[in-house]
């Protein structure tokens, strides 16, 4: 039979996994507000109407064939929930521009699933993931304002971009995948108001805190810059000491001047197994290394 779409929506509000098995169809609104995954069909693509609307409240939108938006179209996800897969190789190649207008509100998830190379939209997302096998590299200046997901088995490619992370939920970047840092820079900038950020393990090229609260970089980090610095205890009368405090002064350094902020704020100390220690700068001299 015959569907016409006027200025009609269609709500899939219906819970459990389902796919819109149509020949090519024209939607004017569209919205997913039940759980589970709702696909499209894997042959026939859907096109929106001018000015239509495709919003995802819950559940997970995935078109399986690329849509159609016919011009000046709206995407909108989240309120509380709602996660949108990427299946193609670029943003654009699953939501055409014609979605001119994206709205990444709270709760939302943009999920980057394609098994294989993807280019990250550069704009600001509530939640980031990218997911299953595959480099996923930044397209430009990214920002997650809640949490930045690396699933197992993906990778994602700061290249030479800035991925600014202001979730405040103390965990903002979570890393079971691979994290390439390139000649890019991750900041953090979100403070939890409930205790500490932690810093995900691993290398960074150039790694900023931003916000005013303390950062955990924990104890698997791979410091693009280490020294190793060996204490004689053989220099103290006693030479079984607990919590004893040791002066650090370092007349120069050319790795110091070329590498440390020029507050000094991405230096750490930790022992031999990792662990960070407590520790205060008294003074750093960019020109010359000097600490």
């Amino acid at each position: 039979g015959t569907f016409t779409q006027a200025t009609s929506t269609v709500t899939l509000s219906g819970n459990g996994d389902a796919t819109i098995n149509s020949a090519a169809l024209t939607l004017y609104n569209l919205t997913i507000s039940g759980t589970g995954v709702k696909s499209t069909h894997a042959s026939s693509a859907i096109t929106f109407a001018t000015s239509g609307t495709l919003t995802v409240t819950a559940g997970t939108f995935d078109p399986l064939t690329a849509l159609v938006a016919s011009g000046t179209n709206t995407l909108s996800v989240g309120s509380s929930s709602g996660t949108l897969r990427v299946q193609a190789s670029t943003f654009a190649g699953s939501y055409p521009a014609g979605f001119a207008t994206k709205n990444f509100n709270t709760g939302s998830t943009i999920d980057y699933v394609l098994s294989g190379t993807q280019t990250v939209l550069n704009t600001t997302y509530y939640n980031l993931t990218v997911s299953t096998g595959g480099t996923k590299t930044l397209g430009g200046d990214t920002t997650v304002s809640n949490v930045m997901t690396i699933g197992s088995g993906a990778t994602l490619s700061a290249s030479s971009y800035t991925l600014t992370l202001s979730g405040t939920t103390g965990t903002p970047f979570v890393k079971t995948g691979t994290f390439i840092a390139g000649t890019g820079t991750v900041t953090y900038s979100g403070v939890y108001a409930s205790g500490t950020t932690t810093v995900a393990g691993g290398q960074y090229n150039n790694l900023t805190v931003s916000g005013a609260e303390t950062y955990d970089v924990g104890t698997n980090n791979s410091w693009k810059y280490q020294k190793s610095i060996t204490i004689d205890n053989a220099m103290v009368a006693n030479s079984n000491q607990t919590n004893f405090p040791v002066l650090i002064s370092i007349t120069s350094d050319s790795d110091l001047a070329t590498n440390v902020q020029a507050d000094a704020d991405d230096i750490y100390f930790t022992d031999s197994t990792g662990a960070k220690l407590s520790h205060e700068i008294e003074r750093y001299t960019t020109a010359t290394g000097e600490l």
